[in-house]
């Protein structure tokens, strides 16, 4: 079993933001291969530069599974007349741009930030919309998944159903894995900063992993750097592929819901 996780980004320098992380079962351990910034891969730090890798990196590894911290869709009531992948298709063409997809669904919500379905039982800090992550939500769905369902080389999940030899795509949340799988404390909070204490948690974070999932290093430095990054990508992304293997085990396996094939779901 192999997976990529994306911590993903829309911000101003969106490579230095975005963490990629490479993993494979083994022998009963999860193997951190490689971890990275886009900003150590790519010439350009925009955007447009960051989408057009991360879908080529989809199209280059079919042995992966992939999974990505934005949200595949938005709450079905702003879009009943669609299926998911219609909507997909014609994201773009419905919200011009990320302000207007945002201003337009605080106007329809009546400035209610609406959430999915799974994004209630996951616990989720944010709507699909919210001023911290609608240019995730909106860059997310428009230059990479529609990119990739155009393309047909992958199969998104659950939306689509799975099959041999074509990645699976999931949407992740780091947060709410750690809301659900640390025990009594709640490591979501604190772990992202330039203190001590934050520096701290994200060690206690790694310590988990590596006791509950057997986490091993295919090199010494990728712990350092993993620790050493003060806004949490590198953990987040490292999270987002351990996430994937974790749910690979019962073939990624939910709970049945009406809702899902359109609003999707989130795996943690």
């Amino acid at each position: 079993m192999n997976a990529i996780g994306i911590d993903y980004s829309a911000s101003k320098k969106p490579a230095n933001k975005i963490w990629v992380a490479d993993c494979k079962l083994e022998n009963n351990s999860i193997v951190l291969n490689q971890i990275y910034s886009l900003k150590e891969k790519i010439k350009y730090n925009s955007l447009n530069s960051c989408n057009l890798y991360l879908v080529n990196l989809v199209k280059n590894n079919i042995n992966y599974s992939f999974g990505f911290d934005f949200s595949f869709s938005i709450p079905d009531v702003f879009f009943p007349e669609h299926t998911w992948e219609e909507l997909i298709l014609v994201f773009k063409k419905k919200w011009i741009s990320a302000n207007l997809f945002k201003e337009n669904l605080l106007f329809l919500s009546d400035k209610k930030e609406l959430k999915r379905s799974t994004e209630i039982e996951a616990k989720v800090p944010f709507s699909t919309y919210n001023l911290w992550i609608y240019k995730q939500t909106y860059y997310g769905i428009t230059e990479i998944l529609a990119p990739l369902l155009q393309a047909n080389c992958c199969k998104i999940i659950p939306f689509q159903s799975r099959k041999k030899n074509y990645p699976a795509i999931l949407e992740t949340c780091p947060a709410s894995f750690l809301k659900f799988n640390s025990g009594d404390s709640d490591l979501s909070k604190y772990y992202k900063g330039k203190k001590e204490a934050n520096l701290e948690r994200r060690t206690m974070i790694l310590e988990i992993l590596e006791n509950n999932f057997n986490l091993k290093y295919n090199s010494n430095d990728f712990k350092n750097k993993i620790l050493s990054n003060m806004d949490g990508d590198a953990l987040d992304s490292l999270i987002c592929a351990i996430i994937v293997i974790k749910r690979s085990y019962n073939n990624f396996e939910i709970t049945k819901n009406s809702k899902l094939k359109k609003e999707g779901y989130v795996y943690y």
